[in-house]
C-alpha cells in the first residue's frame, strides 16, 4: 500500500498509487465523481479504496513522490504546495515566484523589528522622564509617618483565656453551633480573644468526633464477634435432626444478614460438580430423618422443600462455586437427593441393629 503526491490540474493532492495508470504515455488518475465532501475524500484515499466503474479519469500534470504512508504523503504535501503553482507553466517561473515570496516576507519580518525596536525606545524614554519627575516630586512632598500603634502579645491574651474552655463568643452551646466565618475583626489586636475560643472550640468538636468514632469502633466490633459466635454456635447443630430445628432455622434465614452469612459459611463445602456440590451440602445441613418428610414439590403429601428459605441458600451457595449452573440443574439433584432420604435412613437403621445387639449381654440358661 503506497501513496503519490500528484499535481491535477487545479491543484495538488495525495492518492493512492494504485489509482495512477498511463494512457497513451501519458500518466492518468482515477477520481470519484461528483464528489465535493473533503472529508469523504479523504476517507476514500486513507482507506486506499479501490476504483470503481463510474469513476472519472484526469490527467496528471506531475507525480512529485511516492510514500508507504498516507500520513507521510500528507507531510510531502506540504512541501508540493509550496513548490508547485498550478496557474503557471513554467518550473523556473515557479521558483523565483517562491523565492520573491521568500524574500517579501523576511523584509516584512526586519521592517516589523526595526518599528518593534524605536516603540521600545520611545517608551523607554517616557518611562525614564516619569521616573525623574517622581523623585523630585517626592522630595517635596515627603512627610514623617506616624510610628504604629503598640500590639498585645498574643501569649498573654491565651494565658488570661487558656481555662476558659470551649465555648462561643456570645455564650451559645457547643452543640448546637454552626462555624462562623472570619471576620476582619478577629485579627485586630483585640480580636485574640475571640480566635482562642475559636480554636478550643474546634479542638472540642474533633474531641466529640474522635469518641463518637471509637464508639461506632466497638459497637460494630462487638456485632460482628456476636454474629460469628451464634453462627459457629448453630453450626455445630448441623445436620438439622428434627423438624423445630429446621422451624428455628427458617426463622433466622428470614434476616438479610444471617441469610448471607450462612450462605457464606457453606460455601466452604466443596464438589467438582453441580450434583457433588448440592448434595455434600444437603447432607451437612438434614438429616434422613427431617429429609424424608419433605420432596421438592410436596408429592405424596409431603411437606414442600422448594417453599423454604434453605432451597434459596443452597440454589445461592452452589451458584458461588458454578455462576453457569441454573436453578432447574439444582433442584434436579435435590429433588433426587431427598426422594432418595428414606432409603438411606433405612441403611441407617440396618448398621444400627447388628451393634445393639453385640451390646446386649446374653441371658444365662
Amino acid at each position: 500500500m503506497s501513496y503519490s503526491v500528484v499535481e491535477f490540474s487545479d491543484g495538488v493532492q495525495v492518492v493512492p498509487t494504485s489509482w495512477i495508470f498511463k494512457e497513451c504515455n501519458i500518466d492518468m488518475c482515477w477520481w470519484p465523481p461528483n464528489c465535493n465532501d473533503k472529508f469523504q475524500i479523504n476517507r476514500l484515499v486513507s482507506g486506499n479504496h479501490n476504483p470503481e466503474s463510474n469513476w472519472k479519469k484526469h490527467k496528471l500534470l506531475k507525480i512529485f513522490c511516492q510514500t508507504p504512508t498516507y500520513e507521510k504523503g500528507k507531510e510531502k504535501l506540504e512541501y508540493a504546495l509550496l513548490l508547485s503553482d498550478v496557474e503557471v507553466e513554467d518550473d523556473a517561473v515557479k521558483r523565483s515566484r517562491h523565492q520573491r515570496h521568500c524574500s517579501k516576507r523576511d523584509a516584512a519580518c526586519v521592517d516589523t523589528d526595526e518599528a518593534h525596536s524605536k516603540s521600545n525606545k520611545k517608551r523607554l524614554r517616557v518611562i525614564y522622564e516619569s521616573d525623574e519627575e517622581s523623585s523630585t516630586g517626592s522630595d517635596t512632598k515627603l512627610t514623617q509617618m506616624p510610628p504604629f500603634p503598640p500590639i498585645p502579645s498574643l501569649l498573654s491574651r491565651l494565658r488570661e483565656t487558656e481555662d476558659n474552655g470551649p465555648e462561643k463568643a456570645d455564650g451559645s452551646d457547643v452543640s448546637t453551633g454552626v462555624s462562623t466565618p472570619v471576620s476582619r475583626g478577629d485579627f485586630e489586636p483585640g480580636g485574640a480573644t475571640d480566635i482562642n475560643r475559636k480554636l478550643n472550640l474546634i479542638l472540642h468538636k474533633l474531641h466529640v468526633i474522635e469518641n463518637r468514632l471509637n464508639t461506632l469502633d466497638s459497637v460494630q466490633q462487638s456485632q460482628t464477634v456476636q454474629l460469628t459466635k451464634t453462627v459457629q454456635d448453630l453450626y455445630k447443630i448441623f445436620p438439622l435432626g428434627s423438624h423445630e430445628e429446621l422451624d428455628n432455622f427458617e426463622k433466622e434465614l428470614e434476616g438479610e444478614t444471617y441469610f448471607k452469612k450462612m450462605v457464606s459459611e457453606f460455601t466452604t463445602i466443596g464438589g467438582h460438580d453441580v450434583q457433588s456440590l448440592t448434595v455434600n451440602i444437603l447432607k451437612k445441613l438434614l438429616s434422613n430423618k427431617v429429609a424424608v418428610e419433605y420432596s421438592l414439590q410436596g408429592k405424596k403429601k409431603k411437606k414442600i422443600f422448594k417453599n423454604l428459605l434453605s432451597y434459596q441458600m443452597i440454589i445461592s451457595a452452589v451458584r458461588y462455586h458454578k455462576s453457569c449452573a441454573t436453578e432447574v440443574d439444582i433442584s434436579g439433584c435435590i429433588a433426587t437427593w431427598l426422594s432418595q432420604s428414606g432409603l438411606r435412613m433405612a441403611r441407617e437403621i440396618n448398621k444400627r441393629l447388628p451393634a445393639e445387639q453385640l451390646m446386649v449381654e446374653p441371658t444365662p440358661q
